[in-house]
């Protein structure tokens, strides 16, 4: 039986921060955690599911900040996905396991959004950080994703938009790279582009993780290097995945 913790008036208050979001209306965003470098450099923003959060995410993070010379790193959760339903762990459950994990590293802050296209999160997120420049840290997979037309009323203007705004970072994914990251980049509709993409690559354990592996070694309690201590413990207390 589950017993009282005291994180669980935390979880209480990130529910309710959650509660008054509407993914049905304009974009917004709110923090859950500040970075305490916020507000002295460019900005990055990891977008994933978080479900939970694992070592790749940090190691995306970390390997940006130090190659862009980035002040702050946000962990973007949304409510909305692009391209499936919300599943798994509860959106709160996993804001708090982004909060401890962002506890131990003074340049990682946290927040949720309500959309999940870029470009709203982008609208969500510009009036809460002063003007700053973002950098959006992404997988190749993710990247292909933002230049498909499927995601867009009107793909040319709204991607001018988007990356007069933002720039992306790309680590490499399971099988693509570096060259696979080129051909994307210079095919005619996305050559543009290009100048506003950086490469951060990865160690390839890294590029290999998911969080379907990371679901599956935390549920059944192995301990591994892929979940973070306190993500693990916070599992545990709370008996997600199960």
């Amino acid at each position: 039986m589950y017993r009282f913790h005291p994180e669980d008036a935390e979880r209480r208050r990130l529910d309710a921060i959650v509660g008054a979001l509407d993914p049905k209306g304009a974009p917004q965003a709110a923090f859950v955690l500040r970075a305490s470098t916020a507000g002295t450099g460019r900005i990055g923003v990891l977008a994933a599911s978080y479900n939970p959060p694992h070592a790749a995410h940090l190691a995306l993070a970390e390997a940006a900040r130090h190659r862009l010379g980035l002040a702050e790193v946000i962990a973007e959760l949304s409510l909305a996905n692009v391209d499936k339903e919300v599943s798994g762990a509860p959106i709160p459950d996993r804001l708090m396991m982004l909060r401890l994990v962002a506890e131990a590293r003074q340049w990682l802050s946290v927040a949720v959004t309500t959309h999940g296209r870029f470009l709203d999160k982008l609208a969500a997120l510009s009036p809460l950080v002063g003007g700053a420049e973002f950098v959006f840290l992404v997988g190749f997979d993710t990247l292909v994703r933002v230049f498909d037309a499927r995601y867009y009323g009107n793909r040319e203007s709204e991607l001018d938009e988007l990356f007069a705004s933002a720039r992306f970072a790309c680590a490499n994914r399971a099988e693509s790279g570096e060259d696979e990251l080129r051909e994307l980049l210079e095919q005619p509709s996305n050559r543009r582009f290009a100048e506003r993409v950086e490469w951060v690559p990865l160690p390839e354990r890294y590029a290999d993780v998911s969080s379907t592996q990371a679901r599956s070694e935390v549920a059944e309690r192995r301990g591994s290097w892929i979940i973070p201590e306190e993500v693990a413990e916070y599992v545990e207390r709370r008996r997600l995945y199960r």
